[in-house]
């Protein structure tokens, strides 16, 4: 019986690249794509909501990488890219216009930044369960330099509400794991003996 080998982890990076103009930079690193050409999507949808919400309309711009340089993009469908073919691995940078102040979208402005997976983190198909890492890098400029983090994301690296590396058994968990970035407030509680904590972000009055 021959043994499975794991699923190659598929890698994101999360960055706020112009909180003035609500945008977000996004990598996505696939070390093994699709030999015939890697195909890319963005859900229409968010668990939890089922209705149609058209999360690629706020995608900018798409390109892809190669170790040797540029990759050709087309888009098959409203929310469906395909990178070329190629040997080696493929890094995808897209870049995302955050505006969405509803629990069902993204913000990034100068005071904090909300992110739903299903904005901003491109499907790989093919590797659906492939494991996720997504390494989430803080604002450079004060006072954004001194924000906070939190999510349900596992914690791979990084001080508890901290910025750094974070993981998802798949992209079903990556995607249903909201983050808030910005001056937390964290308020913790406890119920039946499990403990909670309670993320404001904001004014908040004690």
């Amino acid at each position: 019986m021959t043994e499975e080998k794991p699923s190659p982890e598929i890698v994101y990076q999360l960055k706020l690249a112009d909180p003035g103009r609500h945008l977000l930079d996004v990598l996505c690193r696939v070390d093994q794509p699709d030999p015939d050409g890697q195909v890319f999507s963005l859900p229409a949808w968010i668990p939890g909501s089922y209705l149609i919400r058209d999360y690629a309309r706020h995608v900018l711009s798409v390109e892809a990488t190669t170790d040797s340089g540029p990759l050709g993009v087309r888009k098959l469908d409203k929310s469906t890219w395909m990178a070329d073919p190629t040997d080696g691995p493929v890094v995808i940078k897209s870049t995302v216009y955050a505006h969405d102040l509803s629990v069902r979208g993204a913000y990034a402005n100068h005071g904090h930044t909300f992110v739903n997976g299903v904005c901003v983190f491109f499907r790989v198909h093919g590797q659906d369960k492939a494991p996720c890492v997504v390494h989430i890098d803080p604002p450079e400029r004060p006072p954004m330099s001194q924000w906070q983090l939190a999510t349900a994301l596992k914690r791979l690296s990084g001080p508890d509400l901290g910025f750094g590396a974070f993981s998802a058994e798949d992209y079903d968990a990556l995607i249903d794991r909201p983050v808030l970035m910005g001056p937390l407030t964290v308020r913790a509680f406890e119920v039946d003996g499990v403990a909670h904590r309670l993320v404001l972000v904001g004014r908040v009055d004690a």
